[in-house]
């Protein structure tokens, strides 16, 4: 499975590779998943308002990165619609560097990210308890395998995409979306200048070639924070929302009673 870049679209990836190996099977998703939140929303507060001044393809991405890190946390929703449904519900610490990050499936798996360690919930695999893998562990066959997931999490959400913006345009509207007033920008990659790095991340059909060109929807504040993204790609809509910034969800390690080290069966 390629693992999403944009945004937090790679809770999904995340997760999907948790349940691939701990369980030798892909996530067991809805087949049918609920409608992507329309782009209005019910009235936001008076603050914070739309983005500030406009973005151009040259300082898009840049401005998302450094919204992101200033933030100190918020909760995400995640839904692809396509071949390959998947709902995501997660939330993110990024306070002080941390990227703790943790996400849940409708079928009970969970994952969390908390200090570097991965906690992986299979469903009911491992008696419904968290598997705790530490990547840095060399005796865990599956240590190198998470180590990469942990490395993909710390790097930037837009690595190698921003000399692929073909077009930005934005019609100036502020819209309320998730509480918040925000300013839609609608931006055009060309493919053929994704760095390889970045045309893998990108949630695509594994087994097909890219389009050659993806349309991608921010919807952004005035703290340069991306509160809804909709990306079209391969027949297929993900969008993804953040929200309550800097009031999300709290992301802590599972109680000690409810991890365990030993690895559910493979396949």
């Amino acid at each position: 499975m390629r693992r999403p870049n944009l945004l937090t679209l790679l809770f999904a990836a995340v997760l999907a590779a948790a349940l691939s190996a701990c369980a030798g099977a892909a996530a067991d998703y809805p087949s049918e998943p609920s409608s992507a939140p329309s782009a209005t929303a019910a009235e936001p507060s008076a603050t914070p308002t739309a983005v500030a001044d406009e973005l151009t393809a040259q300082t898009l991405f840049a401005r998302l990165d450094a919204g992101l890190a200033a933030v100190q946390n918020y909760d995400l929703t995640m839904t692809m619609t396509g071949v390959a449904p998947v709902q995501l519900t997660g939330s993110a610490d990024v306070a002080d560097g941390r990227k703790n990050f943790a996400a849940s499936a409708s079928n009970g798996a969970e994952i969390r990210l908390v200090d570097g360690v991965l906690y992986v919930k299979p469903g009911e695999l491992a008696g419904g308890k968290f598997v705790r893998i530490d990547p840095d562990d060399a005796s865990n066959p599956l240590a190198a395998q998470f180590s990469a997931v942990r490395d993909d999490m710390l790097r930037s959400d837009y690595d190698g995409m921003d000399g692929a913006v073909t077009s930005i345009a934005t019609n100036g509207a502020h819209e309320a979306v998730n509480g918040v007033v925000a300013t839609p920008y609608t931006i055009i990659l060309d493919t053929s200048l994704l760095t390889p790095q970045a045309a893998a991340s990108l949630p695509a059909d594994p087994a097909g070639e890219l389009p050659a060109t993806i349309r991608c929807t921010f919807w952004i504040d005035d703290r340069d924070v991306p509160v809804r993204a909709v990306l079209d790609i391969a027949g297929s809509t993900t969008t993804t929302d953040i929200s309550n910034v800097g009031s999300g969800t709290p992301v802590v390690a599972p109680p000690a009673d409810q991890v365990t080290t030993k690895m559910p069966p493979l396949g």
